[in-house]
């Protein structure tokens, strides 16, 4: 089975730490434009391997930045 836990993500902690994570994080919050990075970043400093996964819903956007830094 799985744990789900609700409540602020980036306050969340957890030392043993996380295989892999499903997320939809914001796509901006107040005071912070690049919320969805940010929540993508702290859930990387969750994973319990470098191996280990997320997938995350990310705006539209992303995949131009991502095709650009490529080139």
């Amino acid at each position: 089975g799985f744990t789900v836990v609700e409540g602020d993500f980036l306050k969340f902690r957890d030392e043993t730490g996380f295989d892999f994570f499903v997320m939809n994080p914001p796509f901006n919050a107040k005071g912070d434009p690049v919320a969805y990075a940010t929540h993508i970043e702290h859930a990387r400093s969750m994973l319990r391997h470098k191996n280990g996964a997320i997938v995350s819903v990310v705006p539209d956007f992303t995949r131009d930045m991502l095709s650009a830094t490529r080139e």
